[in-house]
């Protein structure tokens, strides 16, 4: 089972099993304490996967769309990783 978790202060959004692993996955990537002292002051919130959104779509166009939606029905969870973000 997996959740979608809003991470970090450029809000990246990272399907993960827990807000744990959201926050190591955020950490490895944006290289650890450069950007925050420790994992625990990572700013992470688990959003609802029917919160609706804008998300960009492949013409460049944007869609308003639930989390779950986005994510597609096929989607297997195979690990953290990051399924979009916000600028």
């Amino acid at each position: 089972m997996f959740k979608v978790f809003q991470v970090g202060e450029e809000s990246e959004f990272i399907v993960a099993a827990t807000s744990e692993e959201a926050v190591d996955d955020h950490w490895e990537r944006i290289g650890g304490n450069d950007y925050y002292e420790t994992k625990d002051a990572v700013p992470v919130l688990p959003i609802n996967l029917d919160a609706k959104a804008k998300f960009e779509q492949e013409d460049g166009s944007y869609k308003e769309q639930s989390f779950r939606d986005f994510i597609g029905n096929d989607f297997v969870y195979q690990g953290p990783q990051v399924i979009c973000w916000q600028e």
